[in-house]
């Protein structure tokens, strides 16, 4: 009788699972967050069960039940550090915390420096707080793990460098702007965009003579 129930409970388990993720996948919130946690301690996968619902608390903007949800799906599996930090990173720069977001990821970052969506979310994640100088730091990693590919990896580097030369010159310090431009590798003197970044600083600090013969070279 005992086996009979467990396999009973199991089925049940099982069961509430997938309509909980079926209503997930449909927007039902309240009704997703409800079903994934009613079985959640027989399920054969409770880790499933927690991180679903705190996908759907977060949709509910019930913040501290999300967290709740994330505490417990690591405590159903310890070794799943990763699945559920990486999951209440992507929650937390969905809900705009990202500085709470940036300490996750620097964290998870610790756990596993050659993981690839860790460096992306982290990628996005400096790009969206204009952090460029750690962006900078980041973007040998990124391509030496293949996060992007070669084009866009080329691009973030101009977008990159263009900011850290703009900031640059807002303060005012044209020694400071001229010895970053030294440091860049002698390919990226050659991308346009940067160029005219470095000629427009160099005018906007009146050094116009400067400007216009790396222009006109």
């Amino acid at each position: 009788l005992r086996a009979w129930e467990q396999r009973r409970t199991l089925l049940r388990a099982r069961s509430t699972l997938n309509h909980g993720l079926m209503e997930l996948a449909e927007g039902n919130w309240a009704g997703a967050e409800k079903r994934l946690l009613k079985y959640a301690g027989n399920s054969e996968t409770p880790l499933l069960n927690y991180l679903a619902a705190a996908r759907a608390a977060q949709q509910q903007g019930a913040h501290e039940r999300r967290d709740q949800y994330l505490r417990l799906a690591h405590q159903a599996m310890p070794a799943a550090d990763i699945a559920v930090g990486l999951t209440q990173a992507e929650l937390q720069i969905a809900h705009r915390q990202l500085e709470q977001a940036l300490a996750t990821l620097t964290h998870l970052r610790t756990l596993a420096p050659r993981h690839a969506y860790v460096l992306t979310l982290l990628m996005r994640l400096y790009e969206g707080l204009q952090d460029w100088e750690h962006l900078r730091e980041l973007l040998p990693e990124l391509r030496k793990r293949k996060v992007l590919d070669a084009a866009a990896s080329d691009a973030l580097e101009v977008r990159v460098h263009s900011a850290l030369l703009t900031a640059l010159a807002r303060g005012r310090d044209v020694a400071a702007l001229r010895e970053d431009w030294g440091r860049l590798p002698r390919r990226l003197h050659q991308q346009a965009e940067l160029v005219l970044t470095y000629a427009a600083q160099l005018h906007a600090l009146g050094e116009d003579n400067e400007a216009e013969d790396l222009l006109r070279a």
